[in-house]
């Protein structure tokens, strides 16, 4: 981001505590082939194969989920009070809508692509998240648009964290945003036109 006298830049550790998700010991998600996805997503989910297969759907050549298909199996996990399964559907869910949204209503093989690679050999989603939001800033700034809805709330967070007052300074910019003063009056088209090197 280029202001009159300073630019800020998303840094890798911010997003690390905004995501909870560190590197240290752990190596960054790479994105693989889909293939055997479908067999491990079964075992982690306790969802049959073909329960699976039954529900996958193919839109644009983008292979998916929808949304509403994996809430009501961890409504049905809940019902029976097998955690294990309804955790791992419900992590599945925050992969698909929170960190790696890419059409409403669905989750595509991207995020459970990130989501296995996780859980089966810890790799962190933190770079490919930060990846994306830059992504994201670039494609949105190349096209002129001026709507940004993709990790909108990791933005949120990561602003709030720079640019409002507030009592102290953490390391976490999670802190940062319970401490901020008045999040609700913010007009960030002032703030950020008024924003200089030394009131940051």
């Amino acid at each position: 981001f280029t202001f009159r006298d300073f630019q800020l830049v998303l840094m890798l550790e911010e997003f690390e505590k905004i995501i909870g998700c560190t590197l240290g010991g752990t190596k960054p998600f790479f994105p693989s082939e889909h293939s055997p996805f479908i067999t491990r997503l079964s075992k982690v989910l306790g969802i049959s194969v073909t329960k699976l297969r039954g529900n996958e759907m193919n839109r644009n050549e983008v292979r998916s989920f929808l949304k509403k298909f994996m809430e009501d199996k961890a409504q049905e996990c809940a019902s029976k009070e097998e955690w294990e399964y309804f955790m791992s559907i419900l992590a599945l869910l925050i992969y698909g809508v929170v960190l790696f949204p890419s059409m409403i209503d669905r989750i595509d093989l991207v995020a459970v692509d990130a989501f296995l690679a996780y859980y089966y050999r810890w790799e962190s989603p933190v770079v490919a998240i930060l990846v994306d939001v830059y992504f994201t800033l670039d494609l949105s700034w190349e096209k002129k648009s001026t709507r940004v809805i993709y990790c909108l709330p990791a933005l949120y967070v990561w602003m709030v964290s720079h640019f409002v007052m507030h009592n102290g300074r953490s390391t976490c910019p999670l802190e940062d945003l319970c401490m901020a003063l008045d999040k609700s009056k913010i007009n960030w088209e002032e703030l950020l036109a008024s924003m200089t090197g030394s009131t940051i």
